[in-house]
């Protein structure tokens, strides 16, 4: 993120680009404490390595990061840590980026960051399902995290519960907004961020993850469940000032023309192929671009690189639009669409009560999630899956003349990312979002009914008026994953869905599941994570736009992937290498839950399997 080998080029040279200050100290001597404006997907990469090596470390299991999402422990190890530092004065503000597509400026220059994000979000994928085929692999925890399905809104429900301030950049990148807020909030005293773009914006103060409590006083990633309240808080903090002038260019012009020499997020592939015709070999280091900038001082003074920029239209988009970006010269208030709709979904974004996804999808672009599933001919691909789901959504947010959206990712096991359109349902029953009232929950809940039984004409099982509105939901995207997957798609099996309804409404000792290092196979994992976006899909996007999600159990409340993966290697009979006592704990509690819930599982499986309530 940001230029290329700049922060580990800063890192490697503290001495001449890093600042030390205590943070406890610094927030005790002003009235009103200070803010720390942090990239909420950088802080969240960072927060989530901790956890899982606090985790591996507590539980000696070198299988738990891989199992999926600890959601409830997660939530309380985060909640902790902002809490703490808010009883300092210390108070962490979020800024979180725009989905895929819903940027105003660069969306064309950004495309290959995107796209090579994805293929190496696919080598992870790849990487762990060959660790469960071979066991081999897990004896550190990864060093590279794959972020579980539902991390995002679980991070998101922590930190509303947290009372924790979060700065949604409906159409704009966030270290842009970032970089304005520094200089705009009266208590912003530095950005928590691993985005090395920060050295180039002027007056920028930033805290890279490897200079955050140098001390360790945290205890962040250590033998420990929940962070620790510190009496000091010890950071590094990298000034775009000291880097330049360790750099030895002359001033915020000469670092710009540095980065996009360098490559930067929105010339990264246009350097690739140019940087040898002006004279930078294939092996050149970061020192190498700035003794050409000290030779050239700007890039227009080249005139190999001044003809490039006339003969590529493309090339000097992405230079002009980088120059713009550092210098803050792009504005960052609200965008007024064309559209009445996208400025409502805009609105709802900006508010936090609508995804960014859907913003994206009313502009007619939807990146597909990447999860671990099985991979090959014979396996279908969740997002592909629930294609149909989504057309639904698409009818609810898409604007008058436009009736489909275009998706990207994973579509087939021959095609690594391809592009696919979908239309949207054409079903009458389907309410406009704008149209929809947040006060009429009845009739809300009656169109979640309607679009979540969609698979089955005529079948409205309002499972919401039978056991409530948690309890509702739950059987909603269990027998909505049923249907799905009843002889076809994955053809799920009765002793396969038994445990994880037993898992939607378990009320288990957690901390002992995590304790068992019971290895997953690839069946289990795509199990999980095809339950766990069905949920996505009937929680953060049906959910948000029928204003229901409030009344619906958070993920913490519904999935461990320490408690699915016991119960589900116990009921299909490959469960290895554990104690006899931890077996028959695991069966109790299966039997126990499943035997609790005989009632609702046989109107569940209600034309699928038979089942004996007398269980």
């Amino acid at each position: 993120m940001g230029v290329y080998g700049l922060l580990s080029h800063c890192l490697q040279h503290r001495n001449q680009c890093v600042e030390y200050v205590d943070l406890v100290e610094v927030a005790a001597s002003k009235a009103d404490g200070i803010e720390i404006l942090c990239d909420f997907y950088c802080l969240e990469h960072m927060l989530v390595e901790s956890f899982w090596r606090s985790l591996w470390l507590l539980s000696q299991n070198s299988c738990v990061e891989i199992l999926g999402g600890e959601y409830s422990s997660l939530g309380e190890y985060v909640s902790k840590l902002i809490c703490d530092l808010q009883s300092l004065k210390i108070r962490l503000v979020m800024y979180v980026d725009g989905a895929k597509g819903t940027i105003v400026h660069g969306l064309h220059q950004k495309w290959d960051t995107w796209e090579n994000r994805h293929h190496r979000d696919l080598a992870k994928m790849r990487e762990r399902l060959n660790v469960v085929r071979t066991g081999h692999g897990l004896r550190e925890p990864f060093t590279d995290n794959f972020r579980p399905v539902l991390l995002e809104v679980q991070l998101m429900e922590t930190l509303k519960q947290c009372g924790c301030e979060v700065v949604h950049c409906v159409s704009f990148e966030a270290d842009l907004v970032l970089a304005k807020n520094l200089a705009s909030r009266p208590n912003a005293f530095a950005i928590l961020s691993n985005d090395s773009d920060f050295c180039v914006f002027d007056d920028s103060r930033f805290i890279p993850f490897d200079l955050f409590d140098i001390k360790g006083n945290l205890g962040l990633g250590t033998n420990q469940r929940l962070p620790t309240k510190p009496s000091s808080l010890e950071v590094g903090m990298i000034t775009s000032k000291k880097v330049w002038a360790f750099m030895g260019l002359q001033n915020q012009d000469e670092m710009i023309e540095f980065s996009i020499l360098r490559g930067n997020d929105f010339t990264s592939s246009f350097m690739r192929q140019l940087k040898h015709k002006v004279g930078l070999g294939k092996g050149s280091q970061l020192v190498d671009a700035v003794d050409w900038i000290r030779k050239h001082r700007a890039l227009n003074n080249n005139c190999t690189f001044a003809d490039e920029m006339v003969r590529d239209r493309e090339l000097k988009e992405a230079v002009d639009y980088s120059r713009k970006f550092y210098r803050l010269e792009i504005a960052v208030g609200d965008v007024a669409h064309s559209d009445y709709l996208t400025n409502f979904i805009a609105d709802g974004v900006a508010r936090g009560e609508i995804p960014s996804n859907i913003l994206a999808m009313n502009l007619g672009m939807y990146w597909h999630r990447m999860l671990i599933e099985e991979e090959g001919r014979q396996f279908p691909i969740a997002e592909v899956a629930l294609m149909p789901l989504r057309s639904f959504i698409y009818r609810m947010i898409l604007p008058e003349g436009k009736n489909a959206v275009k998706e990207y990712g994973r579509m087939s096991s021959e095609r690594d990312f391809e592009c696919y359109t979908v239309l949207a349902a054409k079903q009458r029953f389907i309410p406009r979002v704008d149209r929809i009232a947040k006060d009429k929950i009845f009739a809300n809940l009656g169109t979640f009914d309607k679009i979540m039984s969609h698979q089955e004409q005529g079948f409205q099982p309002e499972w919401h008026k039978r056991y409530g509105w948690r309890n509702g939901f739950k059987c909603y995207i269990l027998r909505y994953f049923l249907v799905l997957n009843f002889n076809r798609n994955l053809r799920i099996t009765l002793d396969e869905f038994l445990p994880l309804v037993a898992l939607t409404f378990a009320q288990v000792d957690v901390e002992f599941y995590q304790g068992l290092c019971i290895l997953p196979d690839g069946r289990s994992l795509t199990i999980a994570n095809w339950f766990q976006d069905v949920y996505r899909h009937a929680y953060y996007f049906l959910g948000k736009l029928l204003s229901l999600s409030e009344q619906f159990p958070r993920p913490c409340d519904i999935f461990s992937g320490a408690v699915w993966t016991a119960f589900y290697m116990h009921s299909t009979h490959r469960i290895r290498h554990i104690s006899h006592e931890n077996f028959q704990r695991i069966r109790t509690d299966l039997d126990y839950l499943i035997r609790e819930k005989r009632h609702i599982i046989r109107y569940l499986v209600d034309g699928f399997f038979p089942f004996d309530t007398r269980f």
